[in-house]
């Protein structure tokens, strides 16, 4: 037994009572190690993407296009075509193949084997592609700059740069139209006045005065001046004089 692991007595156990050392148990610090080839790796380190060869992959379409055009060969055979006619009809399915040889499946539809690691990267880069399309994300992304804080702050400085050029076009665009609209209520306002002065002239000269003086017509002479009010007394009837004087005029 040591350090309290272990057991109190080896009797009956099959074992000597020795506790030995976890070999697969990692030291604090340990996060990485050396290859066959004396190279230094790193447990924490992301795994690299497998480059996809594709010749590789082209060959393996084209070994496709050459098994379906053998498959229409043996099937005209079993018809009994002449031969001619059979290498001019395969020769124009193989044409037809090959035009389309960018759309064809490189595993022939089966399932990818789990040898065949170009397959493997190839339709794993093509979900890699789809995801990207349905979340938006630009082809030109580089993984891992979201973490890089100097790229990150010229590209925030680059988006206000941007944003302010935008509204100094917008204030640009808005000054000029206030202008515009300035100078046709100016007008507007010189024509008004222009209006005015015109009517105010001749109004004037229908007038008749050289001072411009606007004359006022004078009563007509028929009607007798008006009589000031006599105040009346105490006692004395109001409406009997008045009516007294209205007989006076009359006479």
């Amino acid at each position: 037994m040591y350090n309290g692991i272990g057991l109190n007595t080896p009797r009956g156990s099959g074992t000597s009572g020795h506790v030995v050392r976890n070999a697969s148990a990692l030291r604090p610090g340990q996060s990485g190690g050396t290859n066959r080839k004396g190279e230094r790796y790193s447990r924490d380190a992301a795994p690299k993407s497998k480059h996809i060869d594709q010749g590789i992959i082209e060959h393996e379409r084209k070994r496709q296009v050459e098994v379906k055009c053998l498959e229409l060969q043996d099937k005209l055979e079993d018809q009994g075509l002449p031969e001619d006619e059979v290498e001019e009809q395969v020769d124009k399915y193989r044409q037809q193949l090959l035009k389309n040889l960018d759309n064809l499946d490189a595993s022939g539809g089966k399932a990818i084997k789990a040898f065949e690691t170009h397959k493997i990267a190839e339709a794993k880069s093509r979900e890699n592609k789809r995801m990207a399309s349905a979340l938006r994300i630009d082809g030109e992304y580089v993984e891992g700059e979201a973490f890089d804080k100097e790229l990150q702050e010229l590209k925030r400085q680059k988006r206000m740069l941007e944003r302010e050029k935008e509204r100094a076009r917008e204030l640009d665009g808005s000054e000029s139209e206030t202008g515009d609209s300035d100078s046709g209520s100016d007008d507007s306002r010189s024509y008004r006045n222009s209006e005015s002065e015109s009517e105010g002239s001749s109004h004037t000269g229908s007038g008749g005065s050289s001072d411009g003086e606007i004359e006022t017509e004078a009563p007509p002479k028929d009607t007798p001046p008006a009589r000031p009010a006599r105040p009346v007394e105490d006692g004395e009837p109001g409406e009997i004089e008045e009516s007294s004087d209205e007989a006076e005029q009359s006479d």
